[in-house]
């Protein structure tokens, strides 16, 4: 039996055994052991105009590394079924974010005291999140069925380098409910 480790420094290891190589690692399930994974909860906040923001998280790390959001849940008590729920990038702010009210991410390793690296809000039920311009929506995922929640992830999740923003909308007003689940990439 032998180990091979990466090389990086990273402490990902391969263990061989009779030709078998088996890898231990995983870069979310590090990050949340190392006190480095969040999920900003989204708690009854009431939209009433169809686009606005529901959450916004920009990566401000103090270390300067990448946000990985692996997964958003989120879902609207009433909304119709033709909502399309979705994930926009690339937005630039003023210094205030107008009608947002700011949120403390939950760290996902009860004993760490570490806390998240950015600013985070939702949406203060006061109108849009005004301040964001130029962002894209790199991901749109139509509602499944009334009062159910939409689940958006992709392989790898979203990286969101420092200095960049992430934030979720809906093309329906609703009441919505949900999570955010991210980590900082070392």
């Amino acid at each position: 039996m032998g180990i091979i480790e990466d090389g990086k420094g990273g402490g990902t290891k391969a263990e061989v055994r009779k030709s078998i190589l088996q890898v231990s690692g995983n870069e979310a399930l590090n990050a949340n052991l190392n006190g480095d994974g969040y999920v900003l909860h989204i708690n009854s906040i009431t939209i009433d105009t169809a686009d606005y923001l529901i959450a916004l998280m920009i990566n401000k790390d103090s270390k300067g590394r990448d946000m990985i959001v692996t997964k958003v849940d989120i879902a609207g008590i009433s909304t119709d079924d033709d909502a399309v729920m979705e994930i926009n990038l690339g937005g630039t702010f003023t210094a205030t974010v107008a009608n947002g009210t700011a949120a403390v991410p939950g760290n996902v390793n009860g004993g760490s005291k570490k806390v998240a690296g950015g600013e985070f809000y939702v949406n203060d039920g006061g109108g849009d999140m005004t301040t964001e311009t130029g962002a894209y929506i790199c991901y749109a995922q139509k509602k499944g069925l009334k009062n159910t929640n939409t689940e958006m992830s992709i392989p790898g999740g979203w990286v969101i380098p420092h200095g960049q923003s992430i934030s979720v909308s809906s093309t329906q007003d609703d009441k919505f409910h949900g999570c955010i689940h991210f980590y900082y990439r070392d």
